[in-house]
């Protein structure tokens, strides 16, 4: 948790890398393109662009709102939402788990 704090932060203060930004884009266009490969992927796309955008067909936009996304963009939205007063935390433990968070 608290590296995953320490990144946040650091990307409020800093933003991220082109080259960075450019990773994140080729695995979100590749995750997408994917889901091409097959029927169901397809389907799922197009289900999940009715149902969130109100319309599958906007299921072009994607790939150039992806395109326009810019490393001011990503502080800009980290700022705004990785906040500790908008943050969630969630921590799993087995049931059988000790007191105080250690695992044996």
């Amino acid at each position: 948790e608290k590296e995953i704090l320490t990144i946040l932060e650091e990307v409020q203060k800093t933003g991220v890398t082109e080259r960075e930004l450019q990773k994140a884009k080729n695995g979100q266009l590749k995750g997408t393109i994917g889901r091409f490969s097959t029927n169901m992927g397809r389907a799922g796309l197009l289900a999940k662009y009715e149902a969130h955008w109100g319309g599958w067909k906007h299921l072009y936009d994607l790939l150039p709102r992806y395109a326009k996304v810019t490393p001011a963009d990503i502080q800009r939205v980290a700022k705004k939402y990785f906040t500790e007063k908008t943050r969630t935390v969630i921590e799993l433990k087995p049931e059988n788990a000790p007191q105080g968070g250690e695992q044996k």
